[in-house]
């Protein structure tokens, strides 16, 4: 998990999310069965490609790359069913992470929203695995309830470790000059936003370098 920013809405949710969501709980409180069509218009094609891009086509929270992926509400509609269409409660998310989220809520107790907090406050990244700072009660919940060391993960991080070995390695062997300098140019971009399970391979190359790469983010709010 690594901190997002949240893009501005798209068009489509900026001028019908109200009128959607108003809809929506009009059905719920007139006790009425509510359709597909008003249930799931967050879902719209535009909602969808735009999470994608602010994601980098990454679940928000384990960081496995999704082709389509689903769209998560932070906090669920069950809960704050107000929040059905409200773009800053949209995420992607893969399958797997939404279903172990489920229906969590706790306005006392909350998980770490990528969005709002700084993921690295909470979280400590140990080869493939990802563990809670000690004693920081967020950052337990959210590793236990998403299950963010499940056994899928931890072998997809362990392969990313792997196959990046030998590019590390041949930096460290290599004289000095342009070649070198294009190699560590290669390493960052393994270390970028954009990159699939960013966060583990930030913690192995600081483990290697002992320096951030690259550098954390220093404008998050802790939680």
């Amino acid at each position: 998990m690594i901190a997002l920013r949240k893009m501005a809405p798209p068009e489509i949710l900026a001028t019908k999310g109200p009128e959607w969501t108003a809809e929506y709980l009009a059905a719920k409180t007139a006790g009425e069965p509510v359709s597909d069509t008003v249930r799931f218009r967050y879902r719209h094609a535009a909602v969808k490609a735009t999470l994608h891009e602010e994601t980098h086509s990454k679940c928000a929270y384990c960081e496995t790359r999704v082709s389509v992926g689903e769209t998560d509400h932070i906090l669920p509609v069950k809960e704050r069913p107000e929040l059905i269409c409200v773009w800053e409660n949209l995420a992607l998310c893969c399958k797997e992470c939404n279903r172990a989220k489920g229906p969590y809520y706790s306005a006392s107790e909350p998980l770490i929203n990528p969005f709002v907090d700084d993921p690295d406050r909470h979280l400590l990244f140990f080869g493939p695995l990802v563990l809670h700072r000690s004693g920081d009660d967020k950052g337990m919940r959210t590793t236990v309830r998403l299950e963010l060391s499940r056994p899928d993960l931890i072998e997809r991080r362990s392969r990313r470790i792997n196959d990046l070995m030998p590019l590390v390695d041949r930096w460290k062997v290599h004289e000095e000059g342009e070649t070198k300098k294009l190699l560590w140019q290669l390493i960052l971009k393994e270390a970028a936003d954009d990159s699939e399970y960013a966060a583990t391979v930030r913690a192995y190359l600081f483990s290697e370098f002992g320096v951030r790469v690259p550098s954390e983010p220093d404008n998050r709010a802790a939680a």
